[in-house]
Formats: C-alpha cells, structure tokens, sequence
C-alpha cells in the first residue's frame, strides 16, 4: 500500500489491444480515498475517450489526480471497448509529468445524476490501482448513439 492509501500495481488488469468499436464515453468528477472525509482527499478526473468510423485509433484523453497523495496522472487513449452503459478504456499516461506506463480505465454510467450512481477505476503500471469507486459528485456519460 502507497503513502496515499491506494495499492501499487505492477500489471494492468483488463488489459487489452487496441479494440475498435464506434462510440464515446465522457466523464468528469471526484470520490474520496479510503477512509477520507476530507475534500482536500479529493481524487478527481476527467477523460474524453471515442472511436470514429473510417479512424484507425481511438481519440481522447485523461486527467487524473489523486490530491491527498499528490499524483497527476496524464494519458492519451489507445483503446476503447463499450458495452451496454459500461466502458473500458486503455492508453498511455505520465505520472506526475515522467515516465510512460499504461493505464486501464473502467467506468460504468448507472444513470442521472452520475452522484451516488456511475462508477470509475483506474491501474496504472507500477504507480496505482484504485478498485471500482461510486462518484460523490460528478457524471459519467456513455453515448448510445456515438456521438
């Protein structure tokens, strides 16, 4: 277990090639670490991730910060896999501005609003895994129609 309270990982689970499947998923919020109660704790995120017909990759990016141990994690996608209202998504990421490792992102939109509801998680290579955690504020979009 890290300073910050989440585990280290050195694999990526759910790991997969670069899969192409039309659709956008969007998200943008915050939860809490373990235990925390403190809004300074807050880990929050934001990430575009879509596949366009006629395009070879996906497209899109992610942010992700965990506050109360000071990790800035900033990825490019590589993969997306959408199923249903849930979404798998894979890239490449630094942590804290170095390195290159690979992340895996999960996130399932449970419906409106995201608060109390939508679920995200994220492993990344040799610096984090954070298992699936319920938004305390924020939203989770899986576009049906891919757009």
């Amino acid at each position: 277990t890290s300073a910050y309270g989440w585990t280290q990982s050195n694999t990526a689970s759910g790991t997969f090639d670069v899969i192409q499947c039309e659709g956008k998923v969007t998200g943008g919020g915050w939860f809490l670490g373990p235990g925390g109660t403190d809004p300074k704790d807050r880990n929050t995120f934001g990430f575009v991730a879509m596949y366009q017909e006629g395009e070879v990759m996906p497209q899109g990016n992610l942010e992700f910060q965990a506050h109360g141990g000071a990790i800035n994690i900033s990825g490019t996608i590589t993969g997306l896999l959408v199923t249903g209202n849930s979404a798998t998504i894979k890239g490449t990421c630094t942590a804290n501005g170095s390195g290159n490792s690979n992340f895996v992102v999960e996130v399932v939109d449970n419906g409106e609003p995201g608060k109390g509801q939508d679920t995200f998680q994220i492993t990344v290579q040799d610096v984090l895994a954070i298992p699936t955690q319920v938004l305390d504020g924020g939203n989770i979009q899986v576009h049906k129609d891919g757009g």
